[in-house]
């Protein structure tokens, strides 16, 4: 995906912003955000302005700073008071930190003046030194209660199962018993966030990181629900910032996901209305 780092309150060509992308689709796009935009936050003006004239066109975004994700475009809005683009990168990680009430530390954003990098590597530079510090503690284990048989009892025998093998197996017991294997949602979520970060990331040295880290997550054969809301052992706590992070990421996209699937259904309505209306001689 393509990154444009921009600044709040100046004009841009659009040709010269955009280059090959620009066109009616990503105007389209634009406006459309900016729509959503307006009615979320309660803005009296449009917060990304477009002007278009013959083969040519501006834009300027007022009131708004942060990340825009379009289709094949990732806009990074600069507040108009900074003049350098690391420094807003920096004061939005730590208004990140104070609004968790410190769980992010501000320690860690002193690194990033690499204008190449985009917002996903960030967050995974965050999120790997979380996890790389909580797996050279301890792998996260869960009891789970399993079926077996023996001869000999190592658990809570199973009454039921007993009197149905009594016949085809005497002398078997049939018992069931509690053990730890890694076969757990925090894993699960762990995995899915560290293959997310790493398909979204840009900086090599990141990627490599959350390859090598990847390996040591102990795999998971269930599906499991994210963000993941149980709370997480206490002998575990170590891995808390790192299924944080795992968890913001994982909802960010399921609210994309959503906001997809209901403009498709909309514009299928929207299709459907109108063809009724072409048929019906309308």
């Amino acid at each position: 995906m393509k990154q444009v780092l921009v600044r709040e309150m100046t004009e841009y060509d659009l040709r010269d912003l955009f280059e090959e992308d620009y066109g009616d689709v990503l105007c389209d796009e634009l406006y459309e955000k900016s729509r959503v935009i307006k009615k979320n936050l309660g803005l009296r003006m449009e917060p990304i302005l477009i002007q278009r004239g013959k083969g040519r066109g501006s834009i300027k975004f007022s009131s708004i700073a942060g990340v825009l994700s379009l289709k094949h475009i990732e806009i990074e809005i600069m507040p108009k008071f900074y003049n350098q683009d690391d420094l807003w990168r920096e004061n939005l990680f730590a208004m990140i930190s104070w609004a968790n009430s410190g769980r992010m530390e501000a320690q860690k954003f002193s690194n990033m003046k690499y204008t190449s990098k985009n917002i996903y590597d960030h967050i995974g530079r965050l999120y790997v030194e979380e996890l790389e510090y909580a797996l050279n503690r301890e792998l996260i284990r869960s009891y789970r209660s399993v079926e077996e048989n023996s001869r000999f009892l190592r658990g809570r025998i199973l009454i039921t199962e007993e009197m149905r093998h009594i016949l085809s197996s005497p002398g078997i017991v049939w018992y069931e018993r509690d053990g730890l294997d890694y076969e757990n949602e925090y894993n699960y979520i762990l995995k899915w966030c560290t293959d997310f970060l790493h398909s979204h990331c840009k900086d090599k040295r990141i990627k490599n990181r959350l390859r090598m880290v990847r390996e040591r997550i102990p795999a998971t054969v269930n599906r499991y629900s994210i963000p993941v809301h149980s709370k997480l052992p206490p002998q575990y706590s170590h891995y808390t910032r790192a299924i944080e992070i795992a968890n913001h990421v994982a909802l960010k996209k399921a609210i994309d996901e959503l906001k997809v699937r209901l403009l498709k259904y909309i514009d299928e309505v929207v299709f459907y209305s109108v063809d009724k209306d072409v048929l019906n001689g309308n």
